[in-house]
Protein backbone atom coordinates (compact mmCIF):
# COMPACT_ATOMS: atom_id res chain seq x y z
CA UNK A 1 0.00 0.00 0.00
CA UNK A 2 2.79 2.46 0.89
CA UNK A 3 4.56 1.85 -2.41
CA UNK A 4 1.35 2.70 -4.26
CA UNK A 5 0.96 5.81 -2.12
CA UNK A 6 4.50 6.90 -2.91
CA UNK A 7 3.81 6.51 -6.62
CA UNK A 8 0.93 8.99 -6.47
CA UNK A 9 2.15 11.26 -3.65
CA UNK A 10 3.74 13.74 -6.02
CA UNK A 11 0.30 14.36 -7.53
CA UNK A 12 -1.24 15.49 -4.22
CA UNK A 13 -0.82 18.39 -1.82
CA UNK A 14 0.13 17.14 1.65
CA UNK A 15 -0.87 19.37 4.60
CA UNK A 16 1.91 20.42 6.96
CA UNK A 17 -0.15 20.17 10.13
CA UNK A 18 -3.60 19.73 11.59
CA UNK A 19 -6.44 21.89 10.35
CA UNK A 20 -8.58 23.76 12.89
CA UNK A 21 -11.20 21.00 13.09
CA UNK A 22 -8.64 18.30 13.88
CA UNK A 23 -6.70 20.51 16.28
CA UNK A 24 -9.93 21.07 18.23
CA UNK A 25 -10.67 17.34 18.15
CA UNK A 26 -7.15 16.60 19.44
CA UNK A 27 -7.62 18.99 22.35
CA UNK A 28 -11.03 17.54 23.19
CA UNK A 29 -9.71 13.98 23.17
CA UNK A 30 -6.67 14.95 25.27
CA UNK A 31 -9.04 16.06 28.04
CA UNK A 32 -10.81 12.68 28.17
CA UNK A 33 -9.87 9.30 29.58
CA UNK A 34 -11.25 5.80 29.96
CA UNK A 35 -14.69 5.05 28.55
CA UNK A 36 -15.33 8.71 27.63
CA UNK A 37 -12.14 8.77 25.55
CA UNK A 38 -12.86 5.40 23.93
CA UNK A 39 -16.34 6.35 22.78
CA UNK A 40 -15.40 9.87 21.65
CA UNK A 41 -12.35 8.50 19.80
CA UNK A 42 -14.18 5.70 17.96
CA UNK A 43 -17.03 7.99 16.90
CA UNK A 44 -14.47 10.56 15.71
CA UNK A 45 -12.64 7.88 13.73
CA UNK A 46 -15.85 6.64 12.15
CA UNK A 47 -16.73 10.17 11.04
CA UNK A 48 -13.25 10.76 9.60
CA UNK A 49 -13.14 7.38 7.86
CA UNK A 50 -16.55 8.03 6.31
CA UNK A 51 -15.25 11.36 4.98
CA UNK A 52 -12.15 9.62 3.62
CA UNK A 53 -14.26 6.88 2.06
CA UNK A 54 -16.33 9.56 0.30
CA UNK A 55 -13.18 11.33 -0.94
CA UNK A 56 -11.79 8.10 -2.37
CA UNK A 57 -15.12 7.24 -3.98
CA UNK A 58 -15.34 10.72 -5.54
CA UNK A 59 -11.79 10.54 -6.87
CA UNK A 60 -12.34 7.04 -8.25
CA UNK A 61 -15.48 8.21 -10.06
CA UNK A 62 -14.53 11.72 -11.14
CA UNK A 63 -10.75 11.94 -11.03
CA UNK A 64 -8.60 13.26 -13.85
CA UNK A 65 -5.28 11.49 -13.15
CA UNK A 66 -5.39 7.73 -13.83
CA UNK A 67 -2.85 6.80 -11.13
CA UNK A 68 -4.93 8.62 -8.49
CA UNK A 69 -8.13 7.06 -9.82
CA UNK A 70 -6.62 3.57 -9.55
CA UNK A 71 -5.25 4.24 -6.06
CA UNK A 72 -8.56 5.68 -4.84
CA UNK A 73 -10.53 2.83 -6.36
CA UNK A 74 -8.38 0.22 -4.61
CA UNK A 75 -8.47 1.95 -1.22
CA UNK A 76 -12.15 2.83 -1.30
CA UNK A 77 -13.01 -0.80 -0.56
CA UNK A 78 -10.50 -0.96 2.30
CA UNK A 79 -12.01 2.13 3.94
CA UNK A 80 -15.50 0.68 3.53
CA UNK A 81 -14.42 -2.43 5.47
CA UNK A 82 -12.69 -0.31 8.14
CA UNK A 83 -15.85 1.77 8.61
CA UNK A 84 -17.96 -1.35 9.00
CA UNK A 85 -15.62 -2.73 11.69
CA UNK A 86 -15.44 0.61 13.49
CA UNK A 87 -19.23 0.80 13.50
CA UNK A 88 -19.29 -2.59 15.25
CA UNK A 89 -16.88 -1.34 17.92
CA UNK A 90 -18.96 1.80 18.43
CA UNK A 91 -22.11 -0.27 18.79
CA UNK A 92 -20.50 -2.36 21.55
CA UNK A 93 -19.18 0.73 23.35
CA UNK A 94 -22.56 2.43 23.14
CA UNK A 95 -24.24 -0.71 24.53
CA UNK A 96 -21.77 -0.78 27.44
CA UNK A 97 -22.68 2.77 28.40
CA UNK A 98 -25.63 1.53 30.47
CA UNK A 99 -23.47 -0.97 32.45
Amino acid sequence: MWARLASVALLATIPEGLDAEHQQKKQMLAALSGYSFDTAYIHSQIKDHEKTETLFETEASNGKEQRLINYANNLYHIFARICKKADCVATVLDALQGD
